[in-house]
């Protein structure tokens, strides 16, 4: 599986989505511009911390940080395992506290 950090109209966003695609290889997107500011602020701090990254899409397959769509398209072959990338286990924790705060138990 890759998890793919993107934006709405990001060009390079669509190709890595298209290149995964292609490759058969299963997508689970996280959209940067949506939610909260403070949640995709957090988003951006862990993108810092974890990737030294700013720009999107941000890819992982597996267990492995691939980096930007470019990096992606020098890939010939792709590694999967069946690990995911800690980061991601980070950000839908980021989406899920930030969707519990306007919730009433």
């Amino acid at each position: 599986m890759a998890v793919v950090f993107t934006k709405s109209n990001c060009r390079f966003c669509v190709a890595a989505k298209e290149t995964l695609t292609l490759k058969q290889i299963p997508i689970y997107e996280i959209q940067m511009d949506v939610g909260s500011e403070a949640e995709r602020e957090e988003i951006r701090e862990l993108f810092k911390r974890t990737t030294n990254a700013s720009t999107v899409p941000q890819i992982f397959i597996g267990h492995r940080f691939v980096g930007p769509n470019s990096a992606l398209q020098e890939l010939e072959n792709f590694e999967l395992n069946s690990d995911l990338h800690p980061v991601w286990g980070e950000a839908c924790a980021i989406r899920v506290k930030h969707a519990l705060k306007n919730v009433d138990f």
